[in-house]
């Protein structure tokens, strides 16, 4: 069902309600729609699930084949307004429910939501290459991973103010430069990354900011994987460049990433290179970036909501092309740093080891609120 809406009707009807039932696209419940024009402006009031997504579509004649993504809202409490800009001819609406997609809260500031979806993790083919970084981890074999649930995530990397402000402390080595606490919080332990998360959280959940089931944590590896790749699947979420690790000024990657040829030996700000699709930043070099799962070999096939728990011991080529590691004390980190020389370490799919006890001043995070993981993700904080 469509509502058709131009000028003139505005001009003719001061105060006007029309009600529409647009059944859903997915699951066939019932948007509930009405307009409304107040004060010369029109707008859209919708009711229907609560938290699910509703797409707003367009188009400008009831003969033409494809609607127009107009726009779309979060029925946060059930409910949600909308104003629709007024042309000289507005069209055809429509309007639909995506139960798929459902956001429990607003976005808190600096988190993007990456919707629950399915996407392929790793690679066809390996880039880690024999005994040149013997921490880079295998990334075969390509591995369909579904998240059945939605999270946020960080659009930056977690600064040294933020890390400061929860923890009380800053373990950072660059504390230098005048512009210090703007920097990405660099040294961090894979202990000291998840203690930030805990205490982040315990302060959250106290202030009553925390919707339910959520918490502050750090990322799955599929979960950063799935949001750097923003619905992507080349190497690098702007395209594939065979040569990149040799010659990457060919490349479009300094525009996205800090690495040992353009940082001058040094962390920059997050935020100062171009985002993914999603608007996340710094996914290439910076500083690297922890993640939940421990060093293991990828299952292959097709999981639900993939993440490493288990301390699985597996040596040399069988895991990874590179020396011998005791790999069950080691976790994932991610992302790339501006130190890196050797640029394979740097890609959606790349992936390296570190133990948890690991600080490098190129080791940092970046925050993931999402569902709680019982016996995952049972770290509460020191």
């Amino acid at each position: 069902m469509a509502l058709r809406i131009n000028r003139m009707d505005l001009r003719h009807c001061r105060i006007w309600l029309i009600v529409l039932a647009v059944m859903a696209a997915v699951d066939g419940r019932a948007v509930d729609s009405q307009l409304q024009y107040r004060d010369g402006h029109l707008w859209l009031e919708l009711r229907g699930t609560p938290n699910v997504r509703v797409d707003i579509r367009t188009r400008r004649e009831v003969e033409a084949t494809n609607w127009e993504a107009a726009g779309q809202v979060y029925l946060h409490q059930g409910m949600a307004e909308v104003e629709l800009a007024v042309g000289e001819e507005m069209g055809f609406f429509d309007v639909a429910e995506d139960s798929e997609d459902l956001k429990p809260m607003s976005d808190p500031p600096n988190l993007v939501w990456c919707r629950a979806g399915t996407f392929t993790m790793g690679s066809a083919e390996d880039e880690t290459r024999p005994n040149l970084n013997w921490h880079m981890v295998s990334e075969v074999p390509a591995t369909v991973v579904t998240l059945t649930h939605g999270f946020w995530i960080g659009a930056y990397e977690l600064t040294q103010r933020e890390y400061l402000d929860v923890v009380g402390n800053n373990p950072s080595y660059f504390t230098n430069a005048p512009n210090h606490l703007d920097l990405p919080s660099d040294r961090l332990t894979w202990n000291q990354a998840s203690n930030y998360c805990a205490l982040l959280a315990r302060r959250e959940r106290l202030a009553g900011r925390l919707p339910e089931g959520y918490t502050y944590r750090l990322p799955t590896e599929a979960e950063w994987e799935y949001a750097c790749r923003a619905g992507t699947t080349n190497r690098f979420y702007f395209g594939d460049y065979p040569d990149y690790w040799n010659r990457p000024a060919n490349t479009p990657l300094g525009q996205h990433s800090w690495y040992y040829q353009n940082s001058r030996k040094t962390v920059h700000p997050p935020g100062e290179k171009l985002p993914n699709p999603w608007g996340l930043y710094d996914l290439y070099g910076n500083v690297c970036e922890w993640v939940i799962d421990h060093a293991a070999p990828y299952p292959g096939g097709h999981v639900t909501n993939y993440v490493a728990t288990s301390a699985i011991n597996i040596r040399g080529e069988s895991f990874t092309n590179a020396a011998p590691a005791p790999w069950s004390t080691m976790s994932i980190y991610r992302s790339g740093n501006w130190n890196d020389t050797d640029l394979r370490g740097q890609g959606s799919p790349a992936r390296i080891a570190g133990w948890r006890t690991t600080f490098w001043q190129n080791l940092g995070l970046r925050i993931v609120l999402g569902p709680v993981l019982p016996g995952v993700w049972t770290y509460r904080g020191e």
